[in-house]
């Protein structure tokens, strides 16, 4: 019994100091740009990828660092950026908390910001302080 019991002691020491921290939120300054897909045939999924799109509305949500049990929801503009057409920026997106990590933040567009498009949700893996992504969206 008592080699349970040894065995058993340091889990539950690590287990209460790793749970009794507080929780601390992870940022990210997040460059990227969007790609427009187009699909060329239906019956054979094949798709194109285009260049990207300035002045499409994005809308980005991620966690509220002043409230880690909520989201905010922020907006940016793609533009060009050194020639490349479809590019933005966001500072400070949080991506996850010491509890809380994965592919939390997500990023929109929606039909109404941006005529003739349709409603479209991404979620990519964000990590590090500093990160570059690309979302492509369908035409």
């Amino acid at each position: 019994m008592k080699k349970i019991l040894i065995l058993f002691m340091p889990l539950v020491f690590l287990a209460t100091f790793h749970c009794g921290g507080e929780e601390e939120p992870f940022f990210s300054h997040v460059y990227g740009n969007t790609q427009r897909i187009r699909v060329i045939n239906d019956s054979i999924p094949i798709y194109d990828t285009l260049s990207g799109v300035n002045g499409m509305v994005l809308r980005i949500y991620d966690i509220d660092p002043y409230n880690l049990s909520t989201f905010r929801l922020r907006y940016d503009t793609t533009e060009n950026r050194d020639t490349i057409p479809g590019c933005f920026e966001m500072d400070s997106v949080c991506y996850g908390t010491t509890r809380n990590q994965g592919n939390i933040v997500s990023i929109a567009i929606d039909s109404t910001e941006n005529p003739g498009w349709t409603t479209q949700y991404h979620s990519p893996f964000i990590s590090g302080d500093v990160d570059t992504i690309t979302v492509y969206f369908f035409e």
